[in-house]
């Protein structure tokens, strides 16, 4: 998967001033994660954009720290943070047409070129577009029938998991349904005995 270009770097110094401490290059980006609950629930890839920091110490590439921000870089790195924000570019949500087998790279870069960057932002493009996409009916057409295509797919797999569920639940109380009625058995055969033990000693007493 492409990770967005939308990124800035800066110099970060924890001791400004003194010689030979080294800098710290910090960069927020944004990078696209696959929704693994909506990827789910739709039966197709979505992904969300997040946005990552990448630490990189000079000369020290095993040091490098590239992973999901989080609010303690946003405010200590806060400079870097603000000027990343006047870089970003809007979140996109949706299935990436990197994600969709049925176009070329080349068909992609076009596209984005456009700043169309989802499949689901293709198939609800409007007719104006038409004269600067070629065969846009056609992509357009086919965009529309992958999205209704994996919805009756992501359906059909949200239906089979609930009546999975369903027959796990039927097992399970099945299955305690059994164990009370060996429980009851159990017990009436335990009773018996004590009624049968109880009516011998009875006997033997009388006598």
């Amino acid at each position: 998967m492409d990770v967005s270009v939308s990124s800035a770097a800066w110099t970060h110094q924890t001791n400004p001033g003194q010689p030979g401490v080294r800098q710290t290059m910090v960069s927020f980006y944004d990078r696209e994660v696959q929704n693994e609950v909506k990827t789910d629930q739709e039966g197709r890839p979505i992904f969300e954009m997040k946005t990552f920091i990448r630490k990189v110490p000079p000369g020290d590439k095993l040091l490098e720290i590239d992973r999901k921000a989080v609010k303690q870089d946003f405010l200590r790195y806060a400079r870097e943070y603000e000027m990343y924000l006047k870089h970003a570019t809007t979140p996109v949500e949706g299935t990436p047409l990197e994600a969709w087998a049925q176009i070329t790279r080349a068909q992609v870069a076009e596209y984005k070129a456009l700043n169309i960057f989802t499949v689901e932002q293709l198939a609800g493009l409007p007719d104006g577009y038409g004269h600067k996409i070629m065969g846009f009916q056609n992509w357009k057409q086919k965009a529309q029938a992958f999205l209704m295509a994996s919805k009756g797919q992501g359906e059909f797999e949200k239906l089979q998991t609930e009546l999975r569920k369903r027959d796990e639940e039927i097992e399970r109380m099945k299955a305690n349904e059994n164990a009370s009625a060996e429980l009851m058995k159990d017990l009436k055969t335990r009773l018996e005995a004590l009624e049968g033990d109880k009516g011998t000693r009875k006997a033997v007493l009388q006598r």
